[in-house]
């Protein structure tokens, strides 16, 4: 969080934690910041490639305003185990960390905070969760809906759906 010092968070991405694996390392999008799906996110602020060192990275991301929060974060295995009412009850008892993060006294809002939800299942999961939605300290209050769920056909966080539902431009084609 001391990359935001001094920086509004203008937007939020709510995902889940990178699944559970048997060999390695949990890759968590703040310790390693790599693979195909933080491409993708990495494309919905920038052109350019996205650096090798984690550090300048997330530096990056954080001057956008840009914050990713966990709905659940833990590496879980949902191999097998991805019922929908396991999963919601999953969900349900973490969502109170998700207003733990956004009501910490480290985080400086924007007054006009934009909420994309990174996978469809998982934002399924969060809006049933949070019924009355997300109200920031600055109080604005985001209304939890479908349409802010960024998942393309793949079942990953699209950067074009990203954009729309961040209004940085692009169109919202993708679904």
């Amino acid at each position: 969080m001391d990359r935001l010092k001094s920086l509004k968070v203008k937007y939020l991405l709510i995902a889940e934690a990178a699944p559970w694996t048997e060999s390695g390392v949990v890759r968590y999008f703040y310790n390693t910041c790599d693979g195909s799906w933080v491409n993708r996110i990495w494309r919905t602020f920038f052109d350019s490639p996205k650096p090798a060192d984690v550090g300048e990275a997330l530096s990056n991301f954080a001057n956008r305003g840009f914050l990713l929060i966990d709905s659940l974060p833990f590496a879980e295995n949902f191999s097998g185990r991805r019922t929908r009412d396991r999963y919601q009850k999953l969900v349900n008892s973490c969502s109170s960390f998700i207003l733990e993060k956004i009501n910490n006294d480290r985080i400086e809002w924007a007054d006009d905070v934009r909420v994309g939800l990174a996978f469809k299942i998982n934002g399924m999961a969060v809006i049933e969760s949070l019924p009355e939605g997300i109200r920031f300290p600055t109080g604005q209050w985001v209304r939890l809906t479908g349409k802010l769920i960024c998942a393309d056909g793949s079942g990953y966080t699209s950067p074009t759906l990203l954009r729309s539902v961040f209004g940085l431009g692009g169109c919202s084609t993708e679904r």
